[in-house]
């Protein structure tokens, strides 16, 4: 009885996990995006200041 609730709770502790991850990366990499858009000079600083806060970061 207790080796399928340890299971469970196993398969849904891996797909949260993996889930944050996920979030985690796709947010570093539109703040990379964001970086290198200014270093082209593709935006200005005002606008990457305005969408680093709007990111969150």
């Amino acid at each position: 009885m207790i080796i399928p609730l340890l299971l469970v709770v196993g398969v849904v502790y891996f797909i949260t996990k993996g889930i944050k991850n996920d979030k985690a990366e796709t947010e570093f990499q539109t703040v990379t995006i964001l970086k290198e858009r200014f270093a082209r000079g593709e935006i200005s600083e005002e606008e990457y200041r305005r969408m680093r806060n709007i990111l969150g970061e």
